[in-house]
């Protein structure tokens, strides 16, 4: 896909994995489009690209993804 932007991948992530996503519509309004082709994706390789050259960061926890600062949520974490 050409052009998409971060919220495209949250959404699809949600429907294709039933993850739920949480991330604050303030912080992503200026994150930039990007290409990419996610069919057959692993979901945390979906997000690190969808988060690449934005301030951003994802925490797993569970069946939830949070979407934060990278200064605030620290190192990708997954928690199980």
């Amino acid at each position: 896909m050409k052009g998409i932007f971060p919220k495209a991948v949250f959404c699809g992530s949600n429907k294709q994995t039933g993850y739920n996503v949480v991330w604050s519509a303030k912080m992503i309004k200026d994150a930039p489009r990007f290409n990419a082709d996610f069919d057959n994706t692993p979901l945390e390789t979906a997000l690190k690209e969808a988060l690449k050259n934005t301030s951003l960061n994802y925490t797993i926890q569970d069946k939830n993804i949070s979407i934060g600062m990278a200064h605030e949520s620290g190192a990708v974490k997954k928690k199980t």
